[in-house]
């Protein structure tokens, strides 16, 4: 197999942002079907791009050109498509977050595993290019021994009416979206959490649209703090209340820092680097995209999951490491209900692998 075929169920505004143009530009793929629910979305995606289309996922997760299938519809829609996918043979790119509660994420993992199928979670930040470099520098020792990671990330919920995200059905509002990038983050840095501190809050309760309000039913500001294994702290601070979007991320150490940051529309992005061992004269600045999320992002996150496909390897991010960073905004939502710490493990035990 020298191409992997691809349908994508879901063609909303992360598939016309970031897969469809990521899957065209990779040699190794082929966008082979499309689906959604809304007849004209579908339609008019499949004679856009000259391939099949149609409404009913089971029809594209059951033919037999579709080798993978790209999961990107509302988050509480992500288990049944999976769960159609693993079982008709095919491997599963899920965007995030993984499924609404950790008995689903488990259950995706074994049929999975039962049908020898790769599963991958769609986390682009942790293949953003100025992510990767923070990363690296840590693990050459630019920093020292890391102390502390902040991430910050406000930006306005959406346009118009009837936004599925600001529904309870969706299984939670900023802290599982965007949160889950952050939860990813955080321990992508820093290692496992064993602590969770969080307070969440509704502070909009309508959001106005060009047709009528839809009525904010779920959390719209959410501030974590996290204690690591390591004995590390962090810091998670999310809201769907600040216009432009601004994104900031932190990571000390004893022996320097990373500074990454945007203002999407005023600024391009720009990662700053202070360590007093790679670079004892003060700061440098790495080439980076100008743009987070980068259009390279998603390139770099699909062809991984294409190259474990091809050479039958474990994705960096699968479904046990997804299932991780859904237990930690999970407990993030029961510490703010109880308002007091919570311990990881909250309630069950990781899926083998861990």
């Amino acid at each position: 197999m020298e191409k992997i075929n691809f349908g994508c169920v879901g063609l909303g505004q992360i598939f016309r942002v970031g897969h469809v143009e990521a899957l065209r530009s990779l040699s190794e793929a082929n966008l082979e079907f499309v689906c959604d629910e809304n007849r004209e979305v579908a339609e008019q995606t499949g004679t856009q791009h000259g391939v099949k289309w149609t409404t009913d996922f089971d029809e594209l997760v059951n033919n037999d050109n579709v080798d993978a299938v790209c999961v990107s519809t509302p988050h509480h829609l992500h288990y049944q498509v999976a769960l159609a996918a693993a079982r008709a043979k095919k491997h599963v790119f899920c965007e995030k977050p993984f499924a609404v509660t950790l008995a689903h994420c488990e259950e995706i993992i074994k049929v999975c595993e039962e049908n020898n199928v790769k599963l991958m979670i769609g986390e682009n930040y942790l293949f953003e290019p100025a992510i990767q470099w923070m990363k690296r520098a840590a693990e050459e020792g630019q920093f020292g021994e890391l102390s502390e990671v902040r991430l910050l990330q406000a930006s306005p919920p959406d346009p118009g009416v009837g936004n599925w995200r600001f529904r309870k059905s969706a299984g939670g509002g900023v802290l599982l979206d965007p949160g889950i990038h952050h939860a990813a983050l955080a321990r992508f840095f820093m290692g496992d959490v064993k602590h969770v501190t969080a307070k969440v809050k509704t502070r909009r309760n309508e959001h106005s649209g060009p047709a009528g309000q839809t009525r904010m039913e779920v959390e719209d500001t959410a501030m974590m703090i996290l204690e690591f294994e390591s004995g590390a702290l962090g810091s998670i601070e999310v809201s769907w209340l600040v216009n432009p979007i601004v994104m900031r991320y932190e990571l000390d150490g004893n022996e320097g820092r990373a500074v990454f940051d945007i203002h999407r529309g005023m600024s391009p992005a720009q990662l700053r680097i202070f360590s007093s061992t790679a670079n004892p004269a003060g700061v440098y600045l790495p080439s980076i995209p100008p743009a987070h999320s980068s259009p390279e992002s998603y390139v770099n996150e699909f062809r991984h999951f294409i190259d474990c496909i091809l050479n039958d390897t474990t994705p960096s991010y699968d479904g046990v490491q997804a299932w991780m960073d859904m237990e930690t905004i999970l407990a993030g939502y029961q510490s703010a209900e109880k308002g007091c710490a919570v311990d990881l493990p909250i309630d069950r035990l990781p899926p083998s692998g861990v």
